[in-house]
């Protein structure tokens, strides 16, 4: 996503400083899920009837017996184990992003059935069960998407405070010193080791595949960068990673060579201090590539808050610092979100419902919400 440098610059004494955090939160609303499992039965019939059409044949032949069910009863069957897996969470949550959560939680459950009932007969599924398994979540994740749309987020009422859970972890937690980082909390969410492994694997094999998928992306990048305009092709900053640890965060230059490293992040397309390449490897989000380095070397992870700068983590008050119990990420809540066009810290409520209900099935489901936000342009700045 599009850089996270939408920073206070003005932060030039502590006198002027008002509170980082704007303190708000989502107050649970529940919403019954039957109408959400009807458009999912609705897009899975329309799958499993479409693309076995067009190829003339039925499902598949050599599968598990359960798959040869007629459409209707398959589609049925498949939206039950999306039911059971929690694809209908009753709770709205900050971007709907339980609802892509909880798909990809039914998808992967589905998954591993078609697996294990595959691996039960000796025979794997064929062509067109694999076209059709990917029409199907197409269509599931079109229904998600422009659900969300249209909801907008309107219903969600917000309040100004902290969940309690949250608030009490605050009070409770010890402040430690951390270097020229700042300062930290003890973490009252820390994940399991095994959440953890899990998370380093996708963060390890998600980077390594993209980075060698762009790689001629990376070298075409850095040949325009040259020639567009005088300067080095990469710019780093110093960031704050987790547990307040300092670290270099790489980017492709976008801005105008002579611009300081740290001046406040453009807000749009028409700020004079970026190069004409610039402002379309922004828009595309294509400048925030050479962080795939930083999660192969550990600094980062591909979900996660934005890191900040030291001289904005300084200024943090023990809210703030709960941020930094987290390893920050290229994609999470805030760059997917439209409240990007404001600072990090107006939008603590987004990072801090990461942070305490984080998981590999929330990862999952960032990274595939980032994937339609760039294309709606959301990573655009």
């Amino acid at each position: 996503m599009a850089t996270s440098e939408r920073i206070l610059t003005t932060l030039a004494s502590s006198a002027d400083v008002h509170p980082l955090t704007s303190g708000r939160s989502f107050m649970p609303i529940r919403r019954p899920g039957w109408r959400r499992a009807i458009l999912d039965y609705l897009a899975i019939s329309l799958g499993l009837i479409l693309v076995p059409a067009a190829f003339g044949e039925s499902l598949v032949t050599p599968v598990p017996h359960y798959l040869s069910l007629p459409p209707l009863a398959l589609a049925m069957m498949i939206t039950t184990i999306f039911a059971f897996a929690g694809t209908y969470p009753p709770y709205r949550t900050p971007l709907d992003i339980a609802d892509t959560e909880g798909l990809v939680r039914g998808v992967a459950c589905a998954a591993m059935l078609v697996v294990m009932g595959s691996i039960g007969i000796d025979k794997a599924p064929d062509k067109c069960a694999f076209l059709t398994a990917g029409f199907v979540v197409a269509l599931l994740v079109l229904r998600c998407e422009v659900a969300h749309l249209l909801s907008g987020n309107q219903t969600l009422q917000i309040r100004s405070a902290l969940p309690v859970s949250l608030e009490v972890a605050t009070e409770e937690a010890a402040i430690v010193s951390a270097g020229e980082g700042g300062m930290l909390l003890e973490n009252p969410y820390e994940t399991s080791p095994a959440g953890e492994l899990a998370k380093r694997i996708v963060d390890v094999v998600g980077a390594s595949v993209v980075f060698i998928l762009a790689f001629p992306l990376f070298l075409a990048v850095a040949l325009l960068i040259k020639i567009d305009s005088k300067g080095p092709i990469f710019i780093r900053q110093q960031r704050i990673g987790r547990r307040g640890v300092p670290f270099y965060m790489w980017k492709f230059r976008s801005m105008y060579s002579g611009v300081p490293r740290y001046a406040r992040s453009p807000v749009s397309d028409t700020d004079p201090r970026l190069t004409r390449l610039g402002r379309a490897l922004r828009r595309m989000s294509i400048d925030e590539l050479p962080q795939l380095l930083n999660v192969l070397k550990g600094d980062m992870s591909l979900v996660g808050p934005r890191p900040e700068m030291p001289f904005i983590v300084r200024k943090y008050r023990p809210r703030e610092r709960l941020r930094l119990n987290a390893v920050p990420g290229i994609t999470g809540l805030w760059q997917i979100s439209p409240a990007r066009a404001m600072p990090i810290h107006q939008n603590l409520y987004l990072d801090l419902f990461y942070i305490e209900n984080r998981n590999i099935f929330l990862d999952l489901a960032i990274l595939l919400r980032t994937v339609t936000a760039v294309v709606r342009g959301i990573g655009a700045t």
